[in-house]
């Protein structure tokens, strides 16, 4: 949206982990509620470097250690409000699965950056809404999120309708994903060419 669509701001969104693979639910499910979304740029060494200070822990991936110079990007880049939820489950894709659960740094890892940035963002006053929703349920994630937004005037209502569309989008988004896997694999048979999944 443009700034003058926004109705109700920016939110701020950083491009990791699971909100790198979730992005088109987010991107719709905020664009449908009124706000312009901003997202962090590609991962690089210069953001890397941008959050280093912050890295806690030297175990963590290098995937984890890359959210902290997201989240400064943002900071830096005058966002108020950021939008990084820890999700214990995705959807479920497979029936056979015995599972959906995340890697417990993809579930959690906002509420490290919760901590480690608390003082930043106090002194900023920076909103970093870091909810633990339950992603794999849309009626339950409606209900959680009309609560997490009760500060922004959001019906219930505005929101379900919000997250059938974004689910909608998620799902065309995997769709697509998946024909480009096909493709790929038809053009490597086709082409005598290898393939590595």
């Amino acid at each position: 949206l443009s700034e003058e669509e926004a109705e109700r701001g920016e939110v701020g969104i950083p491009r990791v982990l699971n909100m790198y693979e979730n992005y088109p639910f987010w991107f719709t499910l905020f664009t449908s509620l009124k706000f312009r979304v901003v997202l962090s740029p590609v991962s690089s060494k210069a953001i890397f470097e941008k959050g280093m200070d912050t890295i806690s822990s030297d175990t963590a991936c290098y995937p984890a250690k890359m959210v902290h110079g997201h989240i400064e990007w943002l900071i830096e880049n005058g966002q108020k409000f950021i939008f990084y939820p820890c999700l214990n489950y995705e959807r479920n894709e497979d029936p056979t699965a015995p599972n959906h659960y995340n890697c417990p740094i993809v579930a959690s890892y906002a509420e490290v950056i919760s901590n480690n940035f608390a003082d930043v963002f106090r002194d900023k006053l920076i909103n970093f809404s870091s909810p633990f929703l339950p992603y794999d349920n849309d009626l339950k994630l409606s209900r959680r999120l009309a609560d997490e937004f009760k500060k922004f005037h959001i019906s219930h209502a505005e929101i379900m309708k919000a997250v059938t569309k974004a689910r909608e989008e998620q799902n065309r988004f995997k769709d697509d994903m998946k024909k480009q896997g096909e493709y790929a694999l038809r053009y490597a048979e086709n082409n005598d060419k290898k393939v590595i999944v």
